[in-house]
């Protein structure tokens, strides 16, 4: 069976186009009214952050860090929804720019406090060495010198690494061995936000100084050559030159070894002390040839 078409008159398909235009409009309006409500609510005060609670004990200030959390709140989203608004709140967006701004931050967690509040705990980068630019140790002058009594080394310019081998803050001036000194060029003229060493490679060498100390012999130093050869300066002025591949456990045994086993003459000043090829040891005295000894490292 055929059905019938239904024909409509020029005024009733006018009707029918002012009848849906009406009904768009409708739509429209009451979209409008629910964003324009939403937009209300997301301006009101009570519903937006306010207070900002930061909580460390370490050096950094907590004004600071407050008033970088409300910087950070302070923009908007398409210029339209704030970033304070307690809806849209970004807690791993306040996290990452504080880690960007504040590198002293190890760890950072932002959590809620209520509508209005915000709660950041802080925890802080601890220093376990020195990085002190990319020239010769200043130990190196002191060879052969007698030092005065009670005096103690000062030096300054130089930046705190933490555990990583990331540099993150300029050290304050330190006298004595208090912790680890390292030297060595970057990649970079700023070194805060650089790595002295790969992470593994890092912890060797703090390995070799705490190994060299157990012995009863203060490494006061360790030059980063390149990526063959470092220079390692004892107490005293000593520079013995080894290889970074052999850091840290033959390097202390061949140079224990070199220390006990008379290979040097204890009534002259060493210039340095070469373990580079393999256990060949080469020492220099001011003045004389290269002398070389074969010296088995201690087990």
């Amino acid at each position: 069976m055929i059905g019938t078409r239904k024909f409509r008159t020029a005024t009733a398909r006018k009707r029918e186009r002012i009848r849906a235009a009406s009904r768009i409009g409708v739509l429209v309006l009451v979209v409008c009214c629910i964003g324009g409500g939403l937009l209300y609510l997301l301006h009101i005060p009570q519903l937006r952050v306010h207070e900002v609670s930061v909580h460390t004990e370490g050096s950094l200030h907590k004004d600071a860090v407050a008033s970088a959390v409300h910087a950070v709140l302070k923009d908007s989203y398409l210029h339209l929804i704030p970033k304070d608004s307690t809806l849209f709140v970004s807690s791993n967006a306040i996290e990452e720019d504080l880690r960007e701004s504040f590198l002293r931050i190890d760890a950072v967690t932002v959590t809620r406090k209520g509508m209005q509040g915000l709660d950041i705990s802080i925890s802080e980068r601890e220093p376990v060495a020195l990085w002190c630019g990319d020239v010769v140790p200043p130990v190196a002058y002191s060879a052969g010198k007698v030092p005065e009594e009670g005096h103690e080394e000062v030096w300054g310019d130089c930046y705190l690494v933490d555990q990583e081998g990331f540099i993150y803050a300029g050290a304050p001036v330190y006298t004595g061995n208090m912790f680890p000194r390292y030297y060595g060029s970057l990649e970079r003229s700023e070194p805060t936000g650089q790595h002295i060493l790969a992470q593994d490679e890092f912890v060797r060498f703090q390995k070799l100084f705490t190994d060299l100390s157990a012995s009863g012999h203060v490494l006061q130093a360790v030059l980063l050559v390149d990526e063959r050869d470092i220079e390692l300066y004892l107490e005293g002025g000593m520079r013995v030159l080894t290889l970074r591949s052999e850091v840290p456990d033959l390097s202390v045994r061949r140079l224990l070894a070199v220390l006990t086993a008379g290979a040097l003459d204890p009534t002259r000043v060493v210039e340095y002390v070469d373990m580079r090829f393999e256990n060949k040891v080469y020492v220099k005295y001011p003045g004389t040839a290269v002398l070389s000894t074969s010296t088995e490292p201690t087990q």
